[in-house]
């Protein structure tokens, strides 16, 4: 087990990116991944708990003149905060771009979402693709940055999430 402490003229941060890497051409298997931190007790901060989760994407394809940043996959859960935010940055010629999201379950896509801009070489643009999680049950998230035009594949991202039949609630929806 490692551990490192963020020095504290870091601090405080509104976001906190960790990056595990090896510098070895083996193989690495993280089991478990813990992250902790000392919350300040003040009138401001009314919290008894605080939870989170991570949703780890695995890249398919990724073409290198398409810089791409996902900066956040929603809460993939019915009636959650269902939206991929995305950062893309074109290191190509000017070209018009569909994002995708594609929530798919049993085989089938249950949701799609696109978006469709154009960029010119250097440009960068904020990308929001809004997504519905009908049900539970096992289910995969897709993303894919395509070219419009001709259909070139630029990128390609899969996750799998899993809703508990105690969300099956639709977010209250009867």
């Amino acid at each position: 087990m490692a551990r490192y402490h963020v020095p504290i003229h870091m601090l405080p941060a509104a976001e906190l990116f960790v990056r595990l890497k090896s510098d070895y051409s083996s193989c690495v298997e993280v089991t478990s991944y813990r992250y902790s931190a000392l919350l300040p007790k003040s009138e401001e901060w009314l919290l008894s708990d605080a939870f989170g989760s991570t949703q780890y994407l695995a890249v398919l394809h990724s073409s290198p003149d398409l810089e791409v940043r996902v900066t956040d996959v929603g809460d993939a859960v019915p009636g959650g905060r269902s939206e991929v935010k995305m950062i893309l940055n074109n290191q190509t010629a000017r070209r018009k771009l569909r994002s995708t999201v594609m929530i798919v379950k049993d085989g089938k896509v249950a949701c799609e979402s696109n978006d469709v801009f154009p960029m010119n070489i250097g440009s960068t643009r904020r990308v929001y693709l809004p997504y519905t999680v009908a049900r539970s049950g096992d289910q995969q998230m897709r993303i894919m940055v395509t070219e419009a035009d001709g259909g070139k594949l630029l990128l390609m991202l899969e996750g799998r999430f899993v809703v508990s039949p105690l969300g099956d609630a639709r977010g209250g929806e009867l």
